[in-house]
């Protein structure tokens, strides 16, 4: 492939921190970052060990294409699921959405970005995420605007129920009903 995902170096983080405040510009509630903070913030490790990590998708040349952050939950919790409903049982049994030992680990993804027009560059880094941690967790899980350009690169399996919500703002300023919305959860 001409696209390659790897970890995010030390020196990347300006401009990661450039080109996402520029991909969520238009977005309500977005707060503009600082390096030295979103480098510090993936590699702290407050149990002893690290729970975050951040991607990048580079081509060819090295030209940073897109990021996002990716968070271990499963590695300080993990849901257990004991007893199931046969219809859902059944349902497992063919497209297996609850492992045979009933465990699940949450993987958290936030702050996905990509450069203008590199959709692909967006969905390429998601899937290679989805791989790359397979071992580590049995869920990735990310809150976006289903409005925003987003929603064509994050994908759920075609057999899972649509997942929505509903989100009440309130705030000292008034949110532009034409913008999406920022989710930092």
């Amino acid at each position: 492939s001409a696209l390659t995902v790897r970890p995010a170096e030390q020196n990347d983080y300006e401009e990661i921190v450039h080109k996402q405040d520029a991909f969520y510009r238009d977005y309500n509630l977005y707060p503009p970052r600082r390096a030295e903070e979103l480098y510090e913030w993936h590699h702290a490790a407050p149990f002893g060990f690290p729970l975050r990590e951040y991607y990048v998708v580079v081509d060819k040349a090295g030209n940073l294409l897109g990021g996002l952050s990716a968070t271990d939950e499963g590695r300080v919790t993990s849901g257990h699921v004991v007893k199931m409903v046969w219809p859902l049982r059944m349902l497992n049994y063919v497209v297996r959405l609850i492992p045979a030992d009933g465990v699940t680990k949450r993987i958290h993804v936030k702050d996905v970005w990509f450069a203008p027009e590199r959709m692909d560059a967006g969905s390429y880094l998601w899937e290679s995420l989805r791989w790359l941690w397979r071992e580590r967790g049995t869920m990735l899980m990310a809150f976006f605007d289903l409005q925003s350009s987003l929603a064509q690169v994050i994908k759920s399996p075609r057999y899972m129920p649509p997942q929505t919500g509903s989100l009440v703002v309130a705030g000292p300023t008034e949110m532009n009903e034409e913008k999406c919305i920022y989710m930092h959860i």
